[in-house]
C-alpha cells in the first residue's frame, strides 16, 4: 500500500455503507465443495479464472451445518 495511514480513513468511509447494503461484495458464482476442491479453488485463483472471493464451503459433519471459508 502506498499510503498506509489512509487505510483507517478509507475503512472508516466504508463500513457504513456496507453496514446500510450500499456496497456488497463480489463473489465467484462458483462454490467450491469441500477440502477435496481447494486444489481446484487455487488453480482458478492462480490462474485468474475468478473474480471477487472465492468461496470453499464445508460442512461441519457433527453438527450438519455448513461452514464456509474464503479463499
Amino acid at each position: 500500500m502506498a499510503e498506509p495511514a489512509q487505510v483507517p480513513k478509507v475503512w472508516s468511509a466504508l463500513l457504513p455503507w456496507l453496514g446500510e447494503g450500499k456496497l456488497k461484495p463480489v463473489v465467484f458464482e462458483r462454490v467450491f465443495n469441500g477440502l477435496d476442491e481447494v486444489k481446484e479453488a487455487l488453480t482458478v485463483l492462480g490462474s485468474r479464472g475468478s473474480y471477487g472471493k472465492v468461496v470453499v464451503s464445508l460442512a461441519n459433519e457433527e453438527s450438519g451445518d455448513e461452514v464456509r471459508a474464503k479463499l
